[in-house]
This record gives C-alpha cells, sequence and structure tokens, in this order.
C-alpha cells in the first residue's frame, strides 16, 4: 500500500506563494504500514533529508530521524523502516501528468519499478500520465 504525503499542501501556511507543484520527493519502505512516497517544494525543504525530517514530525507516532548538523543528510531510526531513495517531481495539473525522476543526494536513487501504478490506485492520479 502506497501513503502518500505531500507536504506542501500540509505545510502550505509556512509557504503561501510558493509553487508547490515543484520540488523534491522521498520514498521509504515500512515492513508493517507499507510504502511512503513524499513530496515537498524547495522553499519548504532544501534538501531531501529535510523532507524526511519533517514528516518524521508530521506522522503519529512521531518517527525518529536524526538530521546532520547541515541538514542534508541524516539517518531514520524508525524500526522496520528504510529510505529506498529519492528525486525530483513535478504535477502538471492542467495536463494530468505527474513526473518523477532525478536522483537524491543523499539517499540515492528511488525504485521507479511498480511506483506508476501504486500512484495510480490513489484517487488523485488516477487519470494522470505518470512518467519515471
Amino acid at each position: 500500500m502506497l501513503h502518500f504525503y505531500h507536504l506542501g499542501e500540509i505545510y502550505q501556511d509556512r509557504i503561501p506563494n510558493a509553487n508547490i507543484s515543484k520540488g523534491k520527493f522521498v520514498q521509504i519502505r515500512h515492513s508493517a504500514l507499507g510504502e511512503f512516497l513524499l513530496l515537498a517544494p524547495s522553499e519548504l525543504c532544501t534538501f531531501h533529508a529535510q523532507i524526511v525530517d519533517l514528516f518524521s514530525h508530521t506522522i503519529a507516532p512521531n518517527w525518529c530521524f536524526k538530521l546532520n548538523q547541515k541538514s542534508d543528510d541524516g539517518t531514520l531510526h524508525e524500526e522496520n523502516a528504510r529510505i529506498i531513495g529519492g528525486g525530483y517531481y513535478e504535477i502538471l495539473p492542467e495536463q494530468k501528468r505527474l513526473n518523477l525522476g532525478g536522483v537524491s543526494l543523499a539517499f540515492g536513487d528511488y525504485e521507479a519499478y511498480g511506483i506508476e501504478q501504486k500512484l495510480k490506485k490513489l484517487d488523485r492520479f488516477k487519470e494522470y500520465r505518470i512518467f519515471c
């Protein structure tokens, strides 16, 4: 099961003038809870590690993530969870298109295989063309 979190939408009050349709994403897999796809615009999270840190305080109960001093890397201390990788996203609602690509310097490449089918099961992306 895929859990989708768009942190730009959740925390839009922190970044009222930001373009939340573009930014970075992180993919996490939890053996009991399933897979998580976390999106955040650059105005909210400059680095992929900041996405995981913010998400760790968003999910209930909170997860433990140790962000390094530069905020560009970190370690997830959540039992049964591991960061798969990350990249960049662009949502084009008018064209009903989602683009995923690139690589996270901190966490490496995401696992593209199967992600399109998982996203298409979500009401939000049923009608979208998804490019990974």
